[in-house]
């Protein structure tokens, strides 16, 4: 069982606890140690519950998305702070996914020319790709710095990558690729969500400032 705490206040007197299991089986939602409600699977967690925690305050737990899932927690109908789906996790998140990207393109380059390993070589992996691998590193900084500049170019090296692999597929000269072309396709849905969040937090500071 894994447990993620979320704090209600910044003196962090009030916590909410999750406890959860392998794909959210056995789910348990608490309040300062008091346990609220449980969710034996993913298909009761998706309908999602609420739970009051005084007479003026409702917690609501829900399973959303569809390839990446996220635990949403709101409190009055806003994202408890810190929780899977809070803006700024998101962003934090897909600058991360950035950076590895960047870094499983550096590590296949230095094996496909190290080793000469094949299907690598058939993914356009080499030197080329190390050197991309280092721009998206740097992209994916960028990205937690809540670019959106970064972002879309993370994406349009990606898509680009995909267009030239499809074409080196259909050519006949990468006949073991396919797996590669599903790859590229999740990294632009998980880099995708970071737009909106991103946005969100901009925003979410905006306000905060004045």
């Amino acid at each position: 069982m894994q447990t993620k705490t979320f704090y209600l206040n910044e003196e962090k007197t009030e916590m909410i606890e999750i406890e959860y299991g392998f794909s959210f089986k056995n789910t348990t939602v608490k309040y300062n140690m008091k346990e609220l409600g449980n969710f034996k699977n993913q298909k009761e967690l998706k309908k999602g519950g609420e739970f009051s925690l005084d007479y003026s305050r409702t917690l609501s737990v829900k399973l959303t998305g569809g390839v990446f899932p996220r635990l949403e927690l709101l409190l009055n109908g806003e994202v408890v702070p810190g929780s899977p789906t809070d803006p700024e996790v998101i962003t934090k998140d897909t600058g991360q996914l950035g950076m590895v990207i960047g870094g499983i393109s550096v590590v296949a380059g230095l094996i496909a020319e190290f080793f000469q390993v094949q299907p690598l070589q058939e993914l356009g992996q080499g030197w080329g790709s190390m050197v991309i691998g280092l721009i998206i590193i740097g992209l994916g900084f960028g990205v937690k710095k809540k670019s959106l500049i970064s972002l879309g170019a993370i994406i349009a090296i990606i898509v680009l990558d995909l267009v030239f692999l499809i074409y080196e597929i259909g050519q006949g000269n990468a006949p073991s690729a396919g797996g590669g072309v599903m790859i590229k396709v999740f990294f632009i849905i998980g880099l995708s969500q970071g737009f909106a969040a991103i946005k969100k937090a901009k925003e979410k500071k905006k306000k905060a400032a004045y």
